[in-house]
């Protein structure tokens, strides 16, 4: 095992295996293998409810892939709202498995009644799959009462660490002057079961200072002896890339620093040689194997469309 990070590097994207739907926004997800094979997590809303509406309009569906680098294919919506009577919309879906279930976190809402109000109500929650039986739902996971005093929290991403311990990072807007409220930080909560109790860590690990909206979007995945986090770069301070997406790495989940230079800028390079820049690129989910081939699920949008790209990456471990 190493205190040194893996080094990820990305190849090209497969324009032939971008996701979409029609009439529907497609939006991040994440991978994990099942029973019956290798299943994708992914949220969506419709055209029609315009692309701010994945905050009051958010489903999270299930597809099956092909590979991690797809196709996949639309199985339809996990049975989720209809389990908490509270919850208006879901998404923000990060899949992981552990004992013969899928545990997916995703962020809620309890308010559809325009788009701050439903922004501002929401809350991380897990629900728990054992195929495709929806078997537990704990909502809201981790409120923001205690440490985070937040306005909001959402984008949670969740892994084991070698001491068994359940890692969730997540973003979370300060109470402040509405309707937007003040900083955005990047938190983190810790316990010995997925479901919980968590234990709010006291400070942010990323973005108590400086920039007051510095980082989004955290995906968190153990990394040797420590863990590492990808997140997107709002700014661009860290990598110079505005919108790009970084890596940080950590050995005692306090102390974090970054690695290297942008993992993705936010450009696409397609397999015939084109390259774009969308408006967005973000929300990143990296699933490795053992050969160190990897892939990052990416979220991409191009005015009113929208895609879920599959990445080939290589992962390098550290020695």
């Amino acid at each position: 095992m190493s205190n040194m990070p893996c080094r990820i590097e990305p190849r090209r994207t497969r324009r032939d295996r971008a996701f979409t739907m029609d009439d529907w926004f497609v939006w991040g997800g994440g991978l994990v293998e099942e029973a019956d094979g290798l299943a994708l997590y992914f949220e969506c809303w419709p055209r029609d409810a315009t692309f701010k509406g994945w905050v009051t309009h958010g489903r999270i569906w299930r597809a099956s892939a092909e590979s991690p680098l797809g196709p996949f294919h639309a199985i339809g919506e996990v049975n989720l709202l209809g389990s908490a009577p509270e919850l208006s919309a879901a998404f923000n879906p990060m899949p992981v498995a552990s004992e013969g279930k899928t545990h997916v976190f995703f962020t809620g809402t309890t308010s559809a009644e325009d788009y701050w109000s439903a922004r501002n109500s929401q809350r991380l929650g897990l629900a728990v799959y054992q195929g495709s039986d929806l078997i537990d739902v704990r909502y809201p996971l981790i409120d923001t009462a205690g440490p985070a005093r937040a306005l909001m929290t959402s984008n949670p991403s969740a892994a084991v660490t070698k001491n068994g311990e359940w890692v969730i990072v997540f973003k979370q807007v300060a109470k402040g002057e509405p309707p937007k409220g003040g900083r955005v930080s990047i938190g983190l909560a810790r316990a010995m079961s997925p479901m919980g109790p968590y234990e709010i860590d006291p400070a942010p690990i990323l973005g108590q200072t400086g920039n007051s909206f510095a980082f989004e979007d955290p995906f968190i995945f153990a990394d040797g002896d420590g863990v590492s986090l990808l997140v997107k770069d709002m700014s661009g301070e860290v990598s110079g890339v505005k919108g790009g997406i970084v890596q940080f790495y950590s050995d005692d989940l306090i102390h974090w620093r970054d690695v290297n230079d942008a993992v993705v800028k936010r450009e696409i390079h397609w397999r015939n040689g084109d390259t774009e820049t969308p408006e967005r690129l973000e929300r990143p989910f990296l699933w490795r194997d053992k050969s160190g081939s990897g892939v990052m699920l990416l979220a991409a949008k191009w005015a009113e469309r929208s895609a879920l790209l599959p990445t080939p990456v290589s992962v390098e471990a550290a020695q």
